[in-house]
């Protein structure tokens, strides 16, 4: 029990670090990777949370998932359902809450904050991944 509660830790702590990078790289408005920029530019169109876009978008794959290997499906799997949900909370309070007034006009500053953002996610990939819980439904 202690190791899956050690897998849960880091898992969410990775989580939380890759969307934090994805907040980031946000906030840098200089460029995002494809699914960011599809669920912000649905934010965008919609009025939806940028981070409730992407939890809507990423559940697709879930139940994509579920409908491609259905009695396959590891019923473990639906963790997934707990990290995008709480990936969308992590990127929603920095977005909107921690840099909601953030204004960078600096070019320079912008893709510099935007390498970090990159960092930042792999670094909260690698610690998902290296928890070998559940990650997000996109890996």
């Amino acid at each position: 029990m202690k190791k899956i509660s050690a897998q849960l830790a880091v898992t969410m702590l990775g989580i939380a670090i890759s969307y934090f990078g994805a907040a980031l790289a946000a906030v840098a408005n200089i460029g995002q990777g494809p699914v960011s920029a599809f669920c912000l530019t649905l934010s965008r169109l919609t009025g939806l949370p940028f981070g409730t876009a992407l939890t809507l978008f990423q559940g697709v794959f879930v139940v994509g998932q579920i409908a491609l290997l259905r009695k396959k499906f590891p019923l473990t799997r639906l963790l997934q359902v707990v990290t995008i949900l709480f990936g969308g909370l992590v990127v929603n309070f920095f977005v909107y809450y921690v840099f909601k007034d953030a204004v960078i006009s600096s070019y320079w500053l912008r893709l510099a904050l935007d390498v970090l953002a990159c960092a930042v996610n792999a670094a909260g990939v690698s610690l998902t991944l290296a928890a070998a819980l559940v990650g997000v439904p996109l890996e």
